[in-house]
């Protein structure tokens, strides 16, 4: 019988500035409003975090490819490594969001994961927990506090949110830690190249990579 590994984690400061990042600064806000319903581990550091899965371990075109047969499974012993930790803190309501295809990602397994998440029998053997995936458009829809994922973040009130993006050129977990609004504009909702940061989190590990 194969056992299946999951994927290293190693921590990462630069989550770059396009949309990987601006999902990372707008979960991160959502956590550490006053109101939140995000939980915090004994070190004050929220149950938040953005991974960008390793796009080396994965054929981003063909969908169908054995490799990322292979890949998914390495994803949910991850992600179950991820969640089952937040699990230990307290948490029964989790948001796992992944990003959908887009320019030359023709297959993103970062939506395919959130996608297969109510077919497969799932993670988490415990009866208490819910999890809510999502799969999201890689543009500036997530930007708009009317999007869904906004309205669905304020209904379900989760305790925990772990968001995914996708990384071609790394074969393995990165957690990033750092979040900032560089190439985001918050007034008019909307992506901006090469536009610097005007606001920087304090940095996160949600208990992660220790």
């Amino acid at each position: 019988m194969t056992v299946v590994k999951a994927f290293p984690l190693v921590l990462s400061e630069d989550a770059g500035d396009y949309y990987c990042a601006h999902l990372n600064f707008l979960c991160r806000l959502f956590a550490e409003r006053e109101e939140t319903t995000i939980l915090k581990n004994a070190n004050d550091e929220a149950l938040q975090c953005f991974l960008h899965v390793p796009g080396q371990n994965f054929d981003l075109i063909h969908k169908n490819s054995r490799k990322n047969y292979d890949g998914i499974k390495r994803l949910h012993q991850t992600i179950s490594q991820v969640a089952g930790h937040y699990i230990e803190l307290g948490a029964r309501r989790i948001v796992i969001t992944g990003y959908e295809a887009f320019m030359d990602v023709k297959w993103n397994p970062c939506a395919a994961y959130t996608d297969m998440l109510a077919e497969m029998d799932l993670i988490f053997t415990n009866k208490t927990l819910e999890v809510l995936p999502l799969s999201l458009a890689v543009d500036d829809r997530i930007l708009k506090p009317s999007h869904s994922l906004w309205s669905m973040l304020m209904n379900f009130r989760p305790h925990a949110i772990i968001s995914l993006g996708v990384c071609r050129g790394f074969n393995m977990v990165q957690v990033e830690v750092h979040a900032d609004d560089r190439g985001l504009d918050m007034r008019q909702q909307r992506h901006v190249s090469n536009r610097q940061a005007t606001r920087s989190l304090r940095r996160n590990f949600s208990g992660l990579c220790k």
